[in-house]
């Protein structure tokens, strides 16, 4: 029979040049597997704005390199300025820079070592010259396109100062090779510009899971970062607060999902994620994955819940710089909107058959041109999905679990749209977790919790100030095998007078598989026998015991695209 051969590359190779073996014959099939596009915009060439104002010069316009560089950072690139001065496409065509080239002769005599320059910085200014001429010859341009000026802050908080060349790599997929291309963030826009004509078809498929979302707190890079000084300054006292800050309080519902015997996955920004690999206080059952390091990962599809802390969101600079290498030279200008001031556009979230909420939606900034903001979620919005997908929720064997802590919406269907507050824990919600049972009212605090010492004013004002008003708001966070075996007691107490009461329980214990659910219920017998060491003998009266609320359904009935 005839011999198959497959051969697998990384997205990295889909942007190198064939080689000679290669293109001896074409591929009967091209299967590429996730969104490539960062492969293809990464590492664009830069030179800085010294060697291009030093070598970039003509006789009779020895300023060449200065006015162009004036043009890229004091005039956004307005290619008015130096045609106003009749500078064209001649000028840079003339520019001479042989006297960079690292080209070495060879001699079969010389027997000593020989130090090559490095060809970097010639074909950059070499294809800078390229691009600078054909841009400033093309009269329907009126700026450039994969010429800009970068000055923004380095890590280090230094500033570049360098001209970047916007400018994609070349696929190296034959225009008339088959392809399949299998992608759940693709976007036509941007894949149209390296794989023409495709056919798209989608897919809907059942993700099974209950996903929350909060949507007062844009859940951004510098919102969690901000919490990293004070938690370190927490790890430092003698005591450790857990309701010191955000940071804190997160951890401590991670932690109490991995009580549960789940397992708890929480993604975000890198530097977000490297101080929680660290913490001292992070339970070592909760995984943590930044963005960008998880597309195609199956790292983590035994994980039974996801917290989204966040959102991938680069900076605008960044973004419009990978737009202009993947449409800068398509011959129609993009458009380019004041980054100050960028236009707000009103998305909907997608909310599923089973949620509770009336039609909502988020306004958010975003780009005027639909090419510059497909790029945008290529890098924002499809992260996130990417994110939540590590779990595998379309072949999971039980329901689970996804929080996305950020108001962005998401391409998934929603259940329960929450406040940032209803997710991470009160002080009576910590009590909650601690102990496992809590009073519902200020009296009842003051008899059954008294290691609190709390006065009967301090306790009002803390039930004020909780959301022990409504149980099932203390409960947002908590995994499913524990929500779906809440029980509260409702029942009178005299103290002076007579008054009803009631009282929250976990079950007794809780642990294993996520599949199971076996518990351990309380007895009325127990419960009263509990209620009666705080409020005292012979003082409960009419007791009721019930569950506080039963499952969610198995699915939403939503399909998911």
């Amino acid at each position: 029979g005839v011999e198959n051969t497959i051969r697998i590359y990384s997205h990295a190779s889909l942007f190198l040049s064939r080689n000679e073996f290669e293109r001896q014959a074409e591929p009967d099939l091209v299967i590429i597997d996730e969104a490539f596009m960062s492969s293809a915009v990464s590492n664009m060439p830069s030179i800085p704005v010294g060697d291009v104002t030093q070598h970039i010069r003509l006789d009779g316009i020895p300023s060449l390199g200065f006015d162009l560089v004036e043009c890229l950072t004091e005039h956004q690139g307005d290619l008015s300025y130096l045609r106003d001065k009749d500078i064209g496409a001649f000028e840079f065509n003339a520019v001479s820079i042989e006297g960079l080239t690292p080209a070495t002769s060879f001699s079969a005599g010389t027997t000593q070592s020989r130090n090559v320059r490095s060809a970097k910085q010639y074909k950059a200014l070499t294809r800078l010259l390229e691009i600078a001429a054909r841009e400033i010859e093309d009269q329907g341009r009126d700026s450039f396109g994969q010429l800009v000026h970068d000055n923004r802050k380095t890590r280090n908080n230094n500033r570049k100062n360098d001209i970047v060349i916007c400018e994609h790599k070349s696929i190296r997929v034959s225009r008339s090779a088959p392809v399949l291309y299998l992608d759940a963030t693709a976007d036509p826009i941007i894949t149209e510009a390296y794989l023409p004509a495709l056919q798209y078809h989608q897919i809907d498929v059942h993700q099974l899971a209950v996903v929350s979302q909060v949507h007062d707190r844009t859940g951004s890079k510098n919102f969690w970062n901000s919490k990293i000084g004070p938690e370190q300054e927490n790890l430092s006292e003698p005591t450790y607060d857990p309701r010191h800050n955000d940071l804190a309080s997160l951890i401590i519902i991670l932690n109490e999902w991995v009580k549960a015997g789940e397992s708890p996955l929480v993604v975000g920004n890198k530097d977000l994620c490297e101080f929680l690999r660290d913490h001292p206080k992070l339970d070592s059952g909760v995984a943590v994955a930044h963005f960008k390091s998880l597309r195609g990962s199956n790292a983590y599809e035994d994980r039974s819940v996801v917290f989204i802390t966040g959102r991938n969101q680069p900076p605008i600079d960044g973004i419009e710089q990978q737009a202009r290498a993947v449409f800068g030279g398509s011959g129609n200008p993009l458009s380019y909107d004041d980054k100050e001031n960028l236009p707000l556009d009103q998305v909907d979230y997608w909310l599923s058959a089973r949620s509770p909420h009336s039609p909502a939606a988020m306004t958010v900034p975003s780009f005027s041109d639909p090419r510059i903001e497909a790029v945008q979620k290529q890098i924002r919005e499809a992260e996130t999905v990417q994110a939540i997908a590590r779990l595998r929720l379309v072949w999971a064997d039980y329901q689970k679990r996804v929080f996305l802590l950020s108001n962005l919406p998401v391409e998934m269907p929603l259940d329960h749209l929450i406040e940032f507050n209803d997710l991470m824990p009160d002080r009576l919600e910590m009590e909650l977790i601690k102990t496992g049972d809590l009073p519902l009212t200020s009296l009842g605090l003051e008899k059954m919790q008294d290691n609190l010492g709390l006065s009967k004013g301090a306790a009002k004002k803390l039930f004020q100030r909780s959301k022990a008003s409504d149980p099932k708001r203390l409960l947002t966070q908590l995994p499913t095998l524990v929500r779906t075996t809440v029980q509260i007691a409702t029942f009178d107490a005299k103290v002076k007078r007579t008054s009803t009461h009631q009282h929250l329980y976990l079950p007794k214990d809780y642990s294993g598989s996520p599949t199971t659910s076996l518990y351990t219920p309380w007895t009325e017998a127990e419960v009263l026998t509990h209620l009666t060491a705080g409020w005292g003998e012979g003082a409960i009266s009419d007791l009721k015991l019930e569950y506080l609320y039963g499952p969610e359904p198995e699915v939403s009935g939503e399909q998911y695209r």
